[in-house]
């Protein structure tokens, strides 16, 4: 069905509405079939409706706006490392700084990942800050996407230790 739907007609002024409705089931679609990186693309349609929308100015708006964006960020950062994944956090950190400005996680995670430095692993610690968001607390694969997360975070810091050594031999990395 997904696949019927041209996103052209979709652009067209007044099918706004539609296009969040269609994005929304989309983003819980992908989140059952453990697509995050699909699902974040969905929720950055979404905001990028919000943003484009004139009529939300009102706290309800703003609300809704910043859902969407602390969901696209959080999908991306659970999503597969790869150069598609890393090209969508430049691009938060480009295109969308004053929502970044505004949500702390977000910005905290998205600048760590961007940059060349360890990310502290208190798995604590990132379960109970990340509770209060969407993806870790009220949809399908919660539990799954705070794994996910916390394997990110793992994965990135070998990266950065790769970088900075040429031989590493460890008999665990956990």
């Amino acid at each position: 069905m997904s696949r019927k739907l041209s996103n052209k007609q979709m652009n067209m002024k007044g099918f706004e509405q539609l296009k969040i409705d269609y994005h929304h089931f989309m983003v819980k679609y992908f989140v059952h079939e453990k697509r995050p990186l699909d699902a974040a693309k969905s929720c950055q349609v979404i905001l990028n409706t919000y943003i484009e929308n004139d009529q939300l100015d009102s706290t309800q708006g703003k609300a809704l706006k910043r859902t969407a964006f602390e969901n696209f960020g959080f999908f991306l950062l659970v999503s597969v490392f790869g150069e598609e994944r890393q090209e969508l956090l430049k691009n938060v950190t480009e295109k969308y700084a004053r929502e970044l400005d505004q949500n702390d996680l977000v910005k905290y995670y998205v600048t760590r990942f961007l940059g060349a430095e360890l990310i502290p692993l208190d798995e604590a610690k990132i379960a109970v800050d990340c509770s209060k968001y969407e993806p870790f607390a009220s949809m399908e694969n919660a539990s799954l996407h705070l794994q996910d997360l916390i394997k990110q975070i793992i994965q990135h810091n070998i990266r950065i230790l790769e970088r900075y050594y040429s031989l590493i031999q460890l008999p665990r990395l956990s």
